[in-house]
């Protein structure tokens, strides 16, 4: 998977070389071809040092390295041209891929704040079952998404694993097993959008907007990549490349193997190397939802994205978020001096501010009560008012507040 691929940019140019995990050339040693094509070089070197070319038939297979320049030109641009655009598709589906695991908790959070009770955060509404269940679609279109995505097919133990981790029931799989594979996810996104609006109740024509449009931006993505990965690279070119590439490797393994110099057999595995791996990278690139090196660690974004979903809708209330931790709150242009020497700058230079923008400069020590007393809890609002009262005079002490 992408996660063992170790990319160290600082590591020295031998270390690097000297890996040989999630690279090309483990990449090229397991295609029989890679042998075959060294095979055939060491033929007609040892063809060579036998002295069995002296005869009128070699002299008459001769290779035209001029005109040979002419195929290893065209192939060089080819093959460069394929690899960068697999790399920009491969880009743009991390992109979106990165995107629906992003979507999740955030819907969870917009769940979490609708489904709990206004005045006490740490209690849920009984509609809070909902929003657990909507969390529990989108995991589950997501996994089934990517399982099924073609060429791949959604196995049974994928569908028993849905209903282990009790994601969805029995019946449930059941029914989405006799759907066709591009409207499976797609049901479960629309599922969990019914959910919400029946949790919802009287708020949905004020709040069902908030959240559906978090879910079809996910649809959104989900139908982007399947779109992406429905348009390969024209099958035509793809075989035009390969054509090229084969016919360069017969040229250079007969003209390099009767060179009668050493390096000429390194060059002609370099070739070999360089061109097979590129050719075998970009294949890895152009479908990042296998098995194979530089492939997506889709497993581990579930597991990930399922954990952000379990600390949001189930941890424990926030304590310093009342008016405790509000009048505890001390303006941010306090610790400018102390943020500036963290990240190596000077604190007399370019300081944000004059003066406090959030309390008074009399009484900057403090946040400006008007903005308090409307955050507030609104239980604390006349404790707040009474204490503000005496504002004019002067601040109250701090063992006063």
């Amino acid at each position: 998977s992408m996660s063992s691929a170790l990319y160290a940019p600082d590591e020295g140019l031998v270390q690097a070389l000297a890996r040989w995990q999630s690279t090309v050339l483990s990449m090229c040693v397991a295609r029989w071809e890679f042998w075959a094509a060294l095979a055939w070089h060491l033929a007609f070197a040892g063809i060579h040092t036998m002295k069995l070319d002296d005869s009128p038939a070699f002299a008459v297979m001769s290779v035209p390295w001029h005109n040979l320049k002419i195929l290893t030109g065209l192939l060089t641009f080819f093959i460069v041209f394929y690899t960068n655009h697999c790399y920009s598709r491969y880009v743009r589906l991390y992109g979106l891929t990165k995107d629906v695991f992003k979507a999740i908790p955030e819907a969870a959070m917009t769940l979490r704040l609708m489904f709990s009770d206004p005045e006490q955060r740490d209690r849920s509404l009984p509609e809070a079952s909902h929003g657990f269940l909507a969390i529990r679609y989108l995991l589950a279109a997501t996994i089934i998404f990517f399982r099924d995505l073609p060429p791949r097919d959604i196995s049974s133990d994928d569908w028993q694993f849905l209903v282990d981790s009790s994601l969805l029931q029995s019946s449930t799989v059941r029914y989405l097993a006799t759907r066709s594979r591009h409207t499976r996810s797609t049901l479960m996104i629309y599922w969990a959008i019914e959910v919400v609006h029946t949790g919802l109740g009287s708020r949905a024509d004020r709040q069902l907007k908030v959240v559906s449009g978090g879910f079809l931006a996910m649809y959104e993505k989900l139908r982007e990549i399947h779109e992406t990965m429905s348009l390969p690279i024209p099958f035509g070119y793809y075989h035009v490349m390969n054509l090229m590439l084969f016919v360069n490797i017969l040229l250079w393994g007969y003209g390099m193997g009767i060179a009668n110099k050493f390096l000429a057999h390194v060059v002609y595995l370099l070739c070999l190397i360089i061109f097979m791996g590129m050719r075998e990278l970009s294949g890895a690139l152009a479908d990042p939802f296998g098995d194979d090196i530089v492939d997506f660690p889709i497993g581990q974004w579930v597991l990930e994205c399922w954990q952000e979903c379990v600390m949001i809708l189930e941890h424990d209330v926030n304590p310093q978020t009342g008016p405790a931790a509000l009048l505890a709150t001390m303006p941010l242009s306090h610790h400018w001096a102390e943020a500036a020497s963290y990240f190596g700058q000077s604190p007399d230079e370019d300081e944000p501010f004059s003066h406090s923008i959030v309390g008074s400069p009399k009484h900057s020590n403090y946040p400006d009560f008007d903005m308090l007393v409307t955050c507030a809890d609104p239980s604390a609002r006349p404790l707040l008012r009474a204490l503000g009262d005496d504002f004019e005079e002067g601040f109250p002490d701090d063992d006063v507040l």
